[in-house]
């Protein structure tokens, strides 16, 4: 109720009930960003105990790592996708950090970059994202690139919900909606949003953001 009471005067048809200036609106974002918190805390304190693991998690066959032209017709059976272009079974991942800015995965043998672009990107300028990071031999690697849809669904959990709140993200959460190496035409690519947990197409000109993965890693 607060966040609706929130919108409603930010969208307010009446200039006298909206807010009076911007330094107003964030102030109010930061109360409910507070509010929230205090609830957040609140939840966790009668939460179970964040390791014990969520039932579902399997170990995946091995995940396509080569980027291919996905058709729509074909792209639910290729990624393993149901009816909502969500994951038909999610993977239990074990994810560590082999070294700063990195995460390894051992469940499916990936490395990934722990961030990843600071703004979203079209689809070509996250492939330069990923050349770039090569010239620069990120993290001592010259390998990265962008993952496959099939890996980036590799990340997605079921919806969270009460205890999933007490577990930390280890990516940083800024990037949302990630591009893949999957093509889905000749004008377009395939995204996931790792936020709300589905893959769906996007053109070359719309933005995501990029995050790097390579393969075996020690």
């Amino acid at each position: 109720t607060a966040w609706d009471a929130f919108m409603r005067r930010a969208l307010s048809r009446d200039p006298r009930e909206r807010f009076p200036s911007a330094v107003a609106m964030g102030e109010s974002l930061e109360q409910l960003e507070r509010a929230w918190q205090d609830q957040r805390a609140r939840i966790c304190r009668l939460a179970p105990p964040p390791e014990v693991a969520r039932p579902g998690g399997q170990n995946p066959l091995p995940l396509r790592r080569s980027a291919r032209k996905i058709e729509p017709r074909r792209a639910r059976a290729d990624f393993g996708a149901d009816a909502l272009w969500r994951p038909a079974a999610f993977v239990q991942n074990e994810l560590h950090s082999p070294a700063p800015g990195l995460l390894r995965d051992d469940a499916t043998g990936l490395t990934w970059q722990q961030a990843g672009s600071p703004y979203p990107l079209t689809w070509p300028e996250a492939r330069d994202y990923a050349a770039a990071l090569n010239r620069q031999r990120f993290a001592g690697r010259s390998d990265w690139r962008l993952p496959t849809a099939p890996e980036l669904m590799s990340l997605l959990s079921h919806t969270p919900h009460r205890e999933d709140f007490c577990v930390e993200a280890l990516f940083d959460p800024l990037q949302a909606t990630l591009w893949s190496a999957d093509r889905r035409s000749y004008t377009a690519a395939w995204f996931v949003n790792v936020e709300m947990g589905f893959v769906a197409g996007q053109d070359f000109s719309a933005r995501c953001y990029a995050r790097v993965v390579c393969d075996e890693m020690e």
